[in-house]
């Protein structure tokens, strides 16, 4: 019995960890390996409200946590690397039409048996109008002295449930850093 448990919350985990779609792209000839440090390009707070700080913030942890795995280090001094990264929503409405009648929408039948109503009516047809948001990050990776883009990823997913967003924000970072390089140099670590 345990073991059905176990087993269908590891499908369900896969299941949602399986609708964020991520993509990379870098230069064929650049290598980003024998970086060592980073640093993050400052935002404009001036157009951000507190919840959309509080969700960068978190982002910027999730990231840092992320690199330092791959034995990158922050440094605000002299970093090799600077990261930009970006969280856009987009809205889509699509409208679903239903019926009453058991054989759809445009159905065979004039009228149909409601046993709830007085016997036979028309079936009734409705609309339904379902609307899903898609969340999409962006973190971009520059080489500091050359000035250069050098690595871009791109996370794609739901964020239909506000209740969810720094879930799904980690999942996405989790995802577009999966195959991230590990940088070469893997002695250093720094206390924060």
């Amino acid at each position: 019995m345990i073991y059905r448990y176990i087993l269908s919350i590891l499908i369900i985990s896969s299941i949602a960890c399986s609708s964020i779609k991520t993509y990379t792209e870098a230069p064929a000839d650049q290598k980003v390996s024998h970086y060592k440090t980073f640093a993050f390009v400052s935002p404009d707070e001036s157009e951000m409200d507190q919840a959309s700080l509080i969700l960068y913030d978190e982002i910027r942890k999730s990231i840092v946590a992320q690199l330092r795995e791959k034995n990158y280090q922050p440094n605000t001094e002299n970093p090799e690397l600077l990261i930009a990264f970006n969280i856009m929503t987009d809205e889509e409405q699509t409208a679903v039409t239903r019926s009453t009648d058991p054989y759809g929408a445009y159905g065979r039948r004039m009228w149909a048996y409601n046993p709830y109503a007085l016997g036979w009516v028309p079936p009734q047809t409705y609309r339904e109008i379902r609307i899903e948001k898609t969340g999409t990050m962006v973190v971009d990776l520059f080489d500091n002295q050359a000035k250069e883009l050098i690595w871009r990823g791109i996370g794609i997913g739901p964020v239909n449930n506000p209740e969810e967003r720094f879930e799904t924000a980690y999942k996405m970072v989790d995802k577009i850093f999966k195959g991230f390089p590990t940088s070469t140099d893997g002695a250093v670590s720094v206390a924060n």
